[in-house]
């Protein structure tokens, strides 16, 4: 925690929250009427001083603030600099109504929202992060768009990875037939070769975006069933979350 940041107890921040809420609302409404800075300086000046307190909804919505694209305030870099700020606050928070802050961020990348750069891999990060900490819209957003990945997955192609498992067990085989003696041990290489080609994901280390969309690419090509498919997906992104976060 920044040492120059005012600190708050749990009690006062929760009674701030609800302070805040209604302060909010009448924030929102000036900046939504101003149509110019000068209209709009004592809001934005307020929401600020806000964002300086323990509070990451009050940094959320400072972000929001400076991403109002037809405003003469619209800050991108500053904007999404503070819904950030929120989001990573909001990952040590307990309260729901700070889980919010992370599903803001989330689905502000997820969609390129208010001239946002997209990136979905991120953004699926934070909806994750922010379901886990009891957000109800982050939970109603992964069954939104994740919940029929089974179905996704089934419209990919599956045949490379099985052709080549099969043609390598097949090659071990015939070796371990020539080689009487070796019939056993060519068997379990056979068997633990066609594993290791049927799920390559499992020796990566998934430590970046491009690491993410590689591994599924491994996955939609595989011979497994959608099912497996779906899990398989599931772990690398607890893979990814959990390198992220070390």
């Amino acid at each position: 925690m920044d040492p120059n940041r005012p600190y708050m107890s749990q009690a006062e921040a929760k009674e701030f929250t609800k302070l805040f809420n209604d302060l909010n609302k009448k924030i929102a409404s000036v900046l939504l009427s101003a149509t110019t800075l000068a209209e709009a300086e004592d809001g934005l000046g307020m929401l600020e001083g806000l964002a300086g307190y323990d509070l990451p909804e009050a940094k959320t919505m400072y972000g929001l603030a400076l991403l109002m694209q037809d405003k003469p305030w619209y800050d991108l870099k500053k904007g999404v600099e503070w819904l950030r700020k929120g989001a990573e606050e909001a990952a040590g928070r307990t309260e729901h109504v700070a889980a919010d802050s992370m599903y803001q961020y989330g689905i502000i990348l997820l969609e390129g929202q208010f001239g946002v750069q997209k990136d979905p891999i991120e953004g699926k990060y934070w909806i994750d992060k922010a379901a886990d900490a009891g957000s109800k819209s982050a939970i109603k957003e992964q069954k939104k768009r994740w919940s029929n990945m089974e179905k996704e997955t089934k419209k990919k192609s599956t045949w490379l990875a099985g052709i080549i498992a099969i043609v390598l067990l097949a090659g071990i085989i015939g070796f371990a037939v020539y080689n009487h003696n070796a019939t056993d041990k060519a068997s379990k290489a056979a068997q633990e070769w066609a594993d290791q080609m049927s799920r390559p994901w499992e020796n990566m280390e998934i430590k970046t975006s491009q690491d993410v969309m590689r591994a599924n690419s491994m996955i939609n090509r595989s011979n497994l069933s959608d099912e497996e498919k779906a899990k398989a997906s599931s772990w690398v992104y607890k893979e990814y979350a959990k390198n992220k976060e070390q």
